[in-house]
């Protein structure tokens, strides 16, 4: 029982993200939204910080609003993810709401700056806490997930919450509780929304076991959760490098012209391939430090991966990577031979 609380905590470890700052696309404004502008700015403080999020349009009636680029700390309070926003004309769709019942009312708010349709639907791509726990926030929203990832949340996120409130404060983390999703999507399904139809992906085994893409094709927009990371070093702690690989070639290949990650500032498609070289030349590294050394105990230090010195938690990060894919390489030519 150790064991397996031990392995949950480390689960609930929380990321990095780089802060959104993607320019506003210039477009006719929705209801609520100012007629000068389509970036609105919400801020919310506390005792010991201040902080500022913003919203921003991608397509009609579709936003994005930003994470901080920072760890999980006070200041930030835990919100270090992208959330999408979806006006469907019968209701609102969030797309990963964030780590608490706080961030999700700022999250509200900024909402009900730019559409007067409430919250209706919320979709988690991944059961990570920073991504999840601001379920609580929209009480009336139906909450829609893998069945992986609820599976994963019925698990573990009392462990994750207690965890943040350890981390960040119990004010910070005030009246957030557990809401599990109540609707399961399967690969490829389609969903009418309101006055939209989205799509969805769910990939068994990437960034986390049953992460999900949400595909927006009447706007053209991929909001792509935990799969893709902008100039940022990922944590394959739950990772499978080849899986992920594989998902981001079939992200890639739908071509989508604006992309949300799950962290980091992009909005084009560019963000999929730049992510997935790291990944590529992360596993192309370790296959040919396997054939000439075998020595996984010192390849971190040989495996350097300069080019990608400058991404945000490389130093952080980068390392641990080098031994979780190694070892994940060993075993796949263990299987080859």
């Amino acid at each position: 029982m150790k064991a397996r609380l031990l392995a949950i905590l480390l689960l609930c470890l929380p990321v990095l993200a780089q802060a959104a700052t993607g320019a506003a696309q210039a477009g006719p404004t929705d209801a609520a939204a100012s007629s000068t502008s389509t970036s609105t700015t919400s801020t919310s403080t506390t005792s010991t910080s201040t902080s500022t999020s913003t919203i921003v349009r991608l397509a009609a009636g579709v936003w994005r609003i930003a994470g901080d680029n920072a760890a999980i700390n006070a200041g930030n309070q835990g919100a270090i993810v992208n959330t999408g926003v979806i006006a469907t004309g019968e209701g609102v769709i969030v797309i990963d709401p964030g780590p608490s019942q706080r961030r999700a009312a700022a999250i509200g708010a900024l909402i009900g700056s730019v559409t007067a349709e409430p919250v209706r639907w919320i979709i988690d791509t991944h059961p990570h806490p920073e991504n999840v726990l601001g379920n609580s926030g929209f009480p009336e929203a139906e909450v829609i997930a893998s069945a992986a990832t609820a599976e994963q949340m019925q698990g573990r996120c009392s462990l994750c919450l207690q965890r943040l409130v350890d981390q960040l404060g119990a004010p910070a983390m005030r009246e957030t509780v557990i809401r599990l999703p109540t609707r399961i999507v399967t690969d490829g399904q389609t969903l009418l929304l309101g006055q939209r139809r989205l799509r969805f992906l769910v990939f068994a085994q990437a960034h986390s076991r049953g992460d999900l893409a949400v595909i927006l094709p009447d706007a053209g927009v991929l909001f792509a959760g935990g799969l893709v990371n902008d100039r940022r070093v990922p944590d394959l702690r739950e990772a499978a490098l080849t899986g992920w690989i594989e998902a981001l070639n079939t992200l890639e290949q739908l071509a989508m012209p604006s992309v949300v990650p799950g962290h980091g500032s992009a909005t084009d498609g560019a963000a999929i391939g730049r992510f997935g070289r790291y990944l590529t030349d992360l596993k192309a590294a370790c296959d040919r430090d396997i054939a000439q050394h075998g020595d996984a105990a010192s390849s971190g230090a040989r495996l350097t991966l300069p080019a990608y010195r400058g991404w945000a938690e490389y130093d952080a990060q980068h390392r641990f990577n080098v031994a979780r894919a190694y070892r994940e390489r060993e075993d796949a030519q263990l299987m080859e031979n």
